[in-house]
């Protein structure tokens, strides 16, 4: 059960540094700032996303000359992500214009007053206008889902196996700007949030699955044989198909 984490305590990520490759625009230079979580890349820009797949083929690469055949592998774990750089925001206003096509119309829509489309992209604060927020949260959701996308066949490349799967693991259910929905169209198994999540998420995990097998890929266990027979149990009525011990 590979588990690509870019967890920056330990092994998983790389920094910016002055005249060495990658360059800038592989970074998500806000990744410690409010609202990201364990994603230093970008994930809008295609040095960004390079970076992703280099990471998760060469995994695959690496338990092939092992002789190992992952049951699962998680492209992320507890991902959250926003980045409100340059690059993001310049793609963000190209994105609007093409929806949009006058400024005229999203005023309309958003009962706004911007001169054009470069003064929303040079917005100080998301929630200055609540239209804005939504975009922005459809923005980056969008380009969370298509790196997983990406992520799927980068692997797929290296590792065809039709009975390999491929999840992300969630930190719950409202992730930021990893809409659990979107993402998991691109992955044949649904990892719940670290934990396995509650009662409603166990509702939502099952509705999003459709036959596809659900897990908790981070099951915390108590200390008493009771305690870990209750969690297994518990998660078995929840209708997930496989619990592991974290």
């Amino acid at each position: 059960y590979p588990d690509y984490t870019c967890a920056p305590r330990s092994h998983g990520s790389l920094s910016l540094k002055k005249n060495m490759p990658p360059g800038k625009k592989a970074f998500n230079l806000n990744c410690k700032s409010s609202g990201n979580h364990w994603m230093p890349y970008s994930i809008i820009s295609k040095e960004g996303i390079r970076l992703y797949c280099d990471m998760w083929s060469y995994g695959a690469k690496f338990m092939q000359s092992m002789g190992v055949k992952p049951f699962i592998y998680e492209l992320f774990n507890e991902p959250e992500y926003n980045d409100t750089g340059t690059s993001a925001r310049k793609y963000f206003v190209e994105r609007l214009q093409k929806n949009y096509k006058s400024i005229g119309a999203l005023n309309k829509a958003w009962n706004s007053s911007y001169s054009d489309f470069n003064a929303i992209g040079n917005f100080g604060k998301i929630t200055e206008n609540p239209a804005l927020f939504v975009e922005w949260a459809e923005f980056m959701e969008d380009c969370f889902a298509n790196v997983c996308k990406v992520g799927v066949e980068a692997i797929k490349k290296v590792d065809p196996r039709p009975e390999a799967l491929f999840c992300f693991q969630p930190l719950s259910s409202n992730g930021k700007h990893t809409n659990i929905y979107k993402a998991n169209k691109y992955f044949n198994a649904i990892c719940t949030g670290t934990g396995g999540g509650n009662l409603l998420m166990a509702k939502e995990y099952m509705s999003l699955a459709k036959g596809k097998p659900i897990l908790d890929g981070e099951a915390y266990m108590g200390k008493t044989l009771q305690n870990v027979r209750n969690k297994f149990w518990l998660e078995y009525a929840r209708g997930y198909d496989a619990t592991f011990v974290f």
